[in-house]
């Protein structure tokens, strides 16, 4: 019908019916485009900060990126181009402004069409890049627990098998036939059958959020600690239940867009936010383990600070200070604590044995105690996590000298 009408009287006309006692307002329509505004500039300016701060930290204190680095990047910039995505979405389309309240014209037009076409499959590259970062996270930390190593790699598989399935269909539905328009691809039927499978595809995301968040528990809870020790390093890794919250939020706002197509630009903009936010937020947990490594080493300095004033206190000067040369508690990712044993014992310190602050001095030597999957078996025949130290710039894991980064 719209190709029997002037581009004027498609300028004049609604694109929606407005609710009984509502008029169309198309010469300056309301928009709550300023929410993704808002919201997208918070979580955007916080993903920034936190993988800034851990790329700054694999750089300036390991001086190398490890493969959940690389990934977080890329993650990264597909986020940012999401986010500009959905800005031009809000600016030019006209998304959050009800249908009602735009003319035909506009909601055929290339700015309207395009972008949401976009925003529909650039996700479903960010979203696994962004998850992928968790499970090589969980990788280098438990590679030596047989168990956990598969179920690492069977996530892997499942996380990029479902994105790639989930981006070709994508693209088969909304992109235009050969030889139609982009107009003539956003009325067609084939585009309309897109719509019944976004309340599933957000599931099954949310499904892999809660495989990452709960696939370390286990090793975790397991470890050789106290519960206030053992429940820190739980709170870490569970930053991504954020990831979850606005997984489960997207799959909600989804679930009314279905029942809303005809607002579809008005119901459409919570859903990009949320997915926005997903992206966000699951960047920024995935950081959380490097910042560890940057607190560290910065908490040593500190340390030193005032290790100064303690031995101002007394001519002797007490025991030495902490030694910044102590290369392998700055570059480790591990999670460093105090081994009161004595490191003259060529051999693994079970976690039970371990206090506070990561430090101790014997012998004139500074010592790192830190966290490092074994597969040694406990009495019950189960994986147990072990201690290794650290001596200078080199460690001592089950009786083997090692030094820098080199893996246990």
């Amino acid at each position: 019908m719209t190709s029997t009408l002037s581009a004027e009287e498609m300028a004049s006309i609604p694109a929606g019916t407005p609710p009984p006692g509502v008029e169309s307002n198309l010469v300056d329509p309301p928009s709550n485009g300023y929410i993704l505004y808002i919201v997208g500039g918070i979580v955007m300016g916080l993903m920034y900060i936190t993988a800034g701060l851990s790329l700054y930290a694999k750089l300036s204190i390991r001086r190398r990126m490890a493969p959940d680095d690389w990934t977080r990047l890329i993650a990264t910039i597909g986020a940012t181009f999401y986010f500009i995505i959905c800005i031009l979405a809000v600016a030019k389309g006209k998304y959050g402004t009800h249908m009602y309240d735009l003319s035909v014209i506009q909601a055929m037009s290339d700015a309207f069409i395009i972008t949401g076409y976009f925003a529909n499959w650039v996700t479903t590259i960010v979203w696994p890049f962004a998850k992928t970062s968790f499970f090589l996270i969980y990788l280098e930390m438990f590679r030596t627990i047989k168990w956990q190593r598969y179920a690492i790699y069977f996530g892997l598989f499942v996380n990029w098998a479902f994105y790639t399935i989930i981006l070709i269909a994508t693209l088969y539905y909304t992109s235009p036939a050969p030889g139609q328009t982009w107009a003539e691809g956003f009325v067609s039927t084939r585009y309309s059958k897109i719509l019944k499978w976004t309340v599933p595809i957000a599931s099954g995301s949310l499904i892999i959020d809660l495989y990452i968040l709960i696939l370390p528990m286990a090793p975790i809870w397991n470890l050789q600690m106290d519960f206030k020790k053992r429940l820190g390093v739980m709170v870490v890794f569970g930053t991504g239940l954020l990831a979850c919250v606005a997984s489960s939020l997207s799959i909600y706002f989804k679930n009314i867009l279905d029942h809303h197509t005809d607002d579809f630009s008005y119901y459409t903009l919570p859903v990009l936010i949320m997915c926005l936010v997903e992206m966000c937020v699951g960047i920024s947990a995935s950081s959380m383990p490097s910042l560890t490594l940057l607190v560290r080493h910065k908490g040593t300095k500190l340390t030193q600070l005032v290790s100064i004033f303690t031995r101002s206190r007394s001519s002797t000067g007490g025991g030495k200070g902490l030694s910044g040369s102590d290369d392998y508690a700055k570059d480790s990712d591990c999670l460093p604590l105090k081994d009161v044993q004595s490191p003259t014992k060529k051999q693994s310190t079970p976690m039970d044995q371990v206090s506070d602050d990561g430090y101790e001095h014997y012998e004139g030597q500074t010592v790192q105690t830190m966290i490092q999957a074994s597969s040694s078996t406990g009495p019950a025949g189960q994986d147990r996590i072990y201690m290794h130290r650290g001596f200078d710039i080199g460690y001592e894991y089950r009786g083997k000298r090692m030094t820098g980064d080199s893996p246990v």
